[in-house]
This record gives C-alpha cells, sequence and structure tokens, in this order.
C-alpha cells in the first residue's frame, strides 16, 4: 500500500525469499472465465474480446499505505465533480480500494463516513481495517451497486521464485472484488500474516509490482499521496526509507480526518489541472 514501495519494499523481498525480482510477465486476468492475456502476446486479443474497454480513459491510483485516505479525498472530489462514465480504473494496494470506490454507484461519501471512517476507528492495523471494511462493504452494497466491469487491481503474484504482475478484472461479485483488493494490500508481516491466497495464486501487495495498472493505453491521471508535492526528491537513504515505509502504516501517526480534508481541498485547488485531464 506504498507509492514509492518499489524501492525499499523489492529490498525486503529479495532479502526475504532470496530471489530478484522481475517483471517480464504482466498479464491481465478476467476472473469470470478466469482467462490470462499476456500482455505482450495477447494484448489485441485482449482488447477485441472486451469490447466495454475499448476508447475508455484510464485513471490509476497508487498504493499509499494509511495516506490512501488522502488519495480518498481527491477520489470523492473528482467524483463530485467530473462525469466519469468514460473512464475506468486501474489502482494497487490502497489504490485498488478508492478504484472500488469510485466504481460504486451510490453516493461516495456514504463510502467515506460509514465505510471508512468506521473501519479506521475501530481497527488497530491495516489487517483488521481491510476485513472490517469488507465487512461493511458486503453489510451496505450488493454487487449491482458497482460497475465492477470498470475495476482493474494489480497484485504481484508468485510463479514459482519469481514475482509476476497480474491485472484482475471482470470481477464474480462484489466480494470476490474485494479479496482482490485485500490480496493487492497485502504485506507479509506488516499486513497480516506471511502467506495470502487469491485466485489460488500466493498474492502480494501491488507495490511491489514496478507497474501494477492497466496499459493497454496511457492513463490520463495518476493519483499519488504525493502529485501536487513538487518537492525535488533527495538522495535515497535506506534508513530513511524504512522509516517513511514504517510510517505509512502505523495508524497513531495520521489525523485521518486531516488527511481526508486535504486530499478533498487539494484536488479543488488543482480543479484546472483535473479538468484538463478528465474533461
Amino acid at each position: 500500500m506504498y507509492n514509492g514501495f518499489r524501492h525499499f519494499g523489492t529490498k525486503i523481498f529479495r532479502h526475504n525469499a532470496k530471489i530478484k525480482l522481475h517483471h517480464s510477465q504482466y498479464n491481465i486476468i478476467s476472473n469470470t472465465n478466469n482467462k490470462s492475456y499476456n500482455i505482450k502476446l495477447d494484448k489485441d486479443e485482449y482488447i477485441n474480446q472486451n469490447e466495454f474497454i475499448q476508447n475508455k480513459k484510464i485513471i490509476s491510483i497508487s498504493p499509499g499505505g494509511y495516506k490512501g485516505v488522502y488519495m480518498l479525498g481527491i477520489c470523492i472530489y473528482i467524483k463530485d465533480n467530473f462525469n466519469l462514465d468514460e473512464f475506468i480504473f486501474s489502482g494497487a494496494s490502497a489504490g485498488a480500494w478508492n478504484s472500488l470506490m469510485l466504481c460504486c454507484k451510490k453516493d461516495a461519501h456514504f463510502f467515506k463516513t460509514d465505510i471508512v471512517d468506521y473501519s479506521i476507528k475501530n481497527s488497530k492495523t491495516i489487517f483488521e481495517l481491510e476485513y472490517l471494511m469488507k465487512k461493511k462493504i458486503l453489510e451496505y452494497y450488493t454487487t449491482d451497486d458497482f460497475e465492477l466491469r470498470k475495476l482493474f487491481i494489480g497484485v504481484t503474484s508468485l510463479n514459482g521464485y519469481y514475482p509476476e504482475t497480474q491485472i484482475f478484472s471482470n470481477f464474480n461479485n462484489l466480494e470476490d472484488a474485494i479479496n482482490c483488493c485485500i490480496a493487492s494490500s497485502h504485506i507479509p508481516l506488516v499486513t497480516g500474516g506471511i502467506i495470502n491466497k487469491y485466485n489460488n495464486m500466493f498474492t502480494f501487495d501491488g507495490g511491489f509490482s514496478k507497474t501494477p495498472y492497466l496499459n493497454i493505453s496511457e492513463n490520463v491521471l495518476h493519483i499519488t499521496p504525493s502529485m501536487w508535492n513538487s518537492t525535488i526528491p533527495t538522495k535515497r537513504n535506506s534508513m530513511r526509507d524504512f522509516n517513511e515505509f514504517t510510517t505509512l502504516f502505523s495508524k497513531h501517526k495520521y489525523n485521518f480526518t486531516e488527511l481526508y480534508i486535504n486530499g478533498y481541498h487539494d484536488a479543488k485547488k488543482n480543479h484546472d489541472y483535473l479538468k484538463s485531464r478528465l474533461v
């Protein structure tokens, strides 16, 4: 759930699994028929067989840990102010949950107050947060309340010793989509246990992948926790990376009301930029 995870997270993965990360395999998986398309070899076939996505514009949403609440503010502002009929949403980790929200046909503010706020208040860890969100979403919504065909979730899976990028789509129902959001958010020993399985695969946070987003065409907008921050990156430092990484999963570090409001207001301040991308 961390944007920039590739820098520090990759080191963790290499150390723990003693493997070298590579992402030569990038697949789009349709859950309704469990068909897999290799994007390098089958891109045209995939587009031809999925008429709905043809000519659709892509909004991608990055990982972000608890800063996903800041991105939620951005996403709800976009949902409040722009027609998203011609868009599809591709996210990983925290971005997967925000992408799911953007697919909801009902009032997004309800999703924020009765799902996200409630779940944060009543959980101590991201693991607890995810499963409480699942419980509340399934209590309040049905599959028909979401346009799930607009949803694409990036997950890192293991093929033998090597990780691969999987983009899941065409979910069977709402619970299936939520389970994929959980798979996309799984960081061993950080957000839960060591192992998580989804669709008969060992799965890990989409942030382990270099580009865990649908890439059949160029995305028109990429949402991140730092998208309005023009600060020039400094030279990377492994200890600083570690502190930044762990902070993103430390609930007590954040005022979540402030995070959400800042995301919403920052999006409002940058309305003209968003309009240039979304209209």
